[in-house]
């Protein structure tokens, strides 16, 4: 392709310029939920409608061990410990003081592997599902039950937590455990829909049943509870759930049969929970003589279904991912979301409009646990690489839980030692214009490049300019607002048409350190070839470049895989995965209709090669 074609596609300006970025991805800094001075584990998070950021966690357990269980297990079974709510109503930068959601001190069970769960519905009520400790009033025994709360509209103050398996108040089964585990979802239509583990008639094969209640009313009132599945449930692995497109409750769930523990998804008539399908989603099978503990998340887009799960089936043995196309029909080979960890575990994942997010906990020799995320297309069974997220050094990061914002980015929740923290976090970066005037200046008028996805005036293309007006328009626009990183790229735009570059190399690194994303795309353009008196530097261009794609910058978006293909990043640090650059090109080519564009995009997806099953 000639290079002056190229350019004009692609919309470069020419203005050189060599400051460094920075790779923060964080949207805000990572914040403590939890206080300081108390003990907390096993977070779960829920976006609302308006969004709110909604978490839930349990506090320390203080109950002692018990001697009998320790000696017949290997580990106490008893908990006493308390359930905590807090609330962001600012995206995350500030929480509410904890509220304590159940009603006596030290009634709840719970352990790290027995997550309470919570669900935003579409009136903004915050509902919540978390195991309790009470005594059966028919058999006398102590007994785990699934408790229900849920928020007024405002999410200020919550109900006296109901329970919800009532069966077994009245059976005469005399082993009581029977609601843990839980999951939670409510759909469009404010329906509830809560699951469970039921235990009651688990003996030594350690295995448990699926149980199941629903509310039509966003609520207020529950159906009978009913069992779902037979003594066939792993009785110590937590559960999942999501709506389909077609309107089915899918629950992620390890099934015990034959020695196998293995990761399934069974998909449920929302009407009379009547089970439609069950699948595993992998063909190597788990044989293992106890009891995983381990979830299996899912997540939904159309007939586009992931399933992420820890396996000690696979080699090497970790966190997995696999996918299905056709609404869980048939899966994808599962690919080990990080192969190079000591051990990765925890996945979980989460929908950002056609982005699926995977975030998992691992660690590289003995250091502590850390937090990772990779993504992919909703219709590829292919992954990025691990990216270690922005939480805070030292300690031990585990049990993250994910939701997704309308605007693309993720809430992260994890329990780093003994305190909850959350993160606000977006792979791909968003310029605000906020922070900067938009009022139009001279400079704007005489000086913006037509393709600037943030100028505030119709563009002038280089032959049109007068450059002397430009200079001066744009010397006392930064002059008055010498802060605006919009203003400084013109201001080093028009100095370097004029032949001036050296007096333009202090605007146009302040462009850059301003991430504003035309600049970060022209001056990486500039130094690949070394071109208008830039210092050629490939690794510099692919820095820069980059980053005008994170920001969604088109010309970045399809430069970048183009340039990586044609290798004019080899040996370069920045990242050349694959599967990065064909969310890039996606990308590109939903975000413009011109002919010639996608037309390149299409060569450079072919080229890259589509994703095989």
């Amino acid at each position: 392709m000639p290079l002056w074609t190229l350019i004009a596609l692609l919309g470069v300006a020419y203005a050189p310029a060599s400051l460094a970025v920075g790779q923060s991805l964080a949207i805000e800094q990572s914040v403590a939920v939890s206080p300081s001075d108390s003990a907390a584990q096993s977070p779960d998070v829920a976006i609302g409608p308006d969004g709110s950021i909604n978490v839930v966690w349990l506090g320390e357990n203080t109950a002692a061990p018990n001697a009998a269980q320790i000696a017949a297990r290997g580990h106490s079974h008893d908990s006493k410990t308390n359930l905590y709510f807090a609330r962001s109503v600012d995206g995350g930068k500030n929480y509410s003081t904890p509220l304590r959601i159940n009603k006596s001190d030290g009634d709840v069970w719970g352990f790290a592997i027995s997550k309470p769960r919570i669900a935003a519905g579409p009136d903004g009520r915050i509902h919540i599902v978390f195991p309790g400790n009470t005594l059966n009033p028919a058999t006398g025994n102590t007994e785990t039950i699934a408790l229900y709360t849920r928020s007024d509209a405002s999410a200020s103050k919550f109900e006296e937590p109901r329970r919800l398996n009532v069966d077994s108040i009245t059976d005469t089964i005399a082993k009581d455990d029977g609601g843990a585990f839980a999951t939670l979802a409510v759909d469009a239509s404010n329906t509830v829909y809560a699951a469970w583990v039921d235990t009651r008639t688990m003996s030594d094969g350690d295995m448990g049943r699926l149980a199941i209640t629903v509310s039509r009313n966003g609520g207020k009132t529950f159906e009978p509870d009913k069992i779902i599945l037979p003594d066939i449930v792993c009785p110590c692995c937590q559960l999942t759930s999501a709506i389909d497109a077609e309107q089915r409750l899918l629950l992620g769930i390890r099934l015990v049969e034959g020695g196998y523990r293995d990761s399934e998804i069974i998909a449920l008539n929302v009407k009379d929970q009547r089970p439609e399908w069950r699948r595993r989603v992998a063909n190597a099978r788990w044989e293992i003589n106890g009891c995983p503990r381990k979830p299996t998340a899912i997540a939904v887009s159309g007939k586009n279904l992931f399933a992420a799960y820890y396996s000690g089936a696979e080699t090497p043995d970790g966190a997995y991912v696999t996918h299905s196309s056709d609404s869980g029909a048939s899966w994808s080979k599962p690919i080990a979301l990080h192969a190079g960890a000591t051990r990765s575990d925890a996945p979980t994942l989460a929908f950002a409009g056609d982005t699926v997010h995977a975030v998992w906990q691992a660690r590289a020799g003995e250091s502590g646990f850390r937090l990772f995320t990779s993504r992919a297309s909703k219709s590829s069974p292919q992954f990025s690489l691990p990216e270690a997220l922005p939480i805070p050094e030292g300690g031990s990061a585990r049990l993250p839980a994910i939701a997704a914002h309308n605007d693309g980015s993720l809430q992260i929740v994890w329990q780093h030692d003994s305190r909850i923290r959350s993160l606000r976090w977006n792979r791909a970066l968003k310029f605000d214009v906020s922070r900067y005037s938009q009022t139009i200046t001279g400079c704007d008028r005489l000086a913006s490049h037509p393709d600037d996805p943030f100028k505030v005036s119709a563009g002038v293309e280089r032959s049109n300019i007068d450059l002397p007006a430009a200079i001066a328009a744009c010397e006392l626009a930064v002059a008055r607002d010498p802060g605006n990183p919009r203003l400084r790229y013109q201001l080093g735009r028009v100095y370097g048409y004029s032949g001036q570059g050296e007096k333009g190399v202090v605007h146009r690194e302040a462009a850059v350190a301003g991430d504003y994303p035309q600049a970060l795309f022209v001056i990486g353009y500039l130094h690949l070839d070394g071109l208008n008196k830039a210092v050629k530097d490939p690794c510099r261009a692919a820095q820069l470049i980059h980053r005008s794609a994170l920001f969604g910058r088109l010309a970045g978006l399809v430069g970048y895989p183009m340039w990586v293909m044609e290798g004019r990043f080899t040996g370069c640090p920045t990242p050349q995965d694959p599967v990065e650059m064909r969310l890039f090109l996606e990308e590109a080519a939903a975000s413009t209709g011109d002919f010639y564009v996608n037309s390149l995009v299409t060569e450079l997806r072919r080229k890259l090669g589509e994703p095989s099953r």
